[in-house]
């Protein structure tokens, strides 16, 4: 299951970043569930929400982009 969340933010990662820039999300069951302004609460939210490994915390933000001229 951990995998499965993991995959869902990797995979939008730059949608989530974009819209929830800064914060951090929780994502269970391959679903966001919400996002929140510290870890501290996105952790205990998901925690009351999922169990143990059933949920992934990750923070938003942009990737640096590398700009090359040519």
């Amino acid at each position: 299951m951990a995998n499965l969340n993991k995959e869902y933010f990797i995979e939008r990662k730059d949608y989530l970043s974009h819209k929830h820039k800064g914060k951090y999300v929780a994502i269970g069951k391959g679903e966001l569930f919400a996002a929140f302004d510290t870890k501290k609460e996105a952790k205990e939210a998901a925690a009351n929400k999922f169990a143990p490994g059933e949920f992934y915390i990750a923070k938003c933000v942009r990737a640096n982009l590398s700009v090359i001229y040519i």
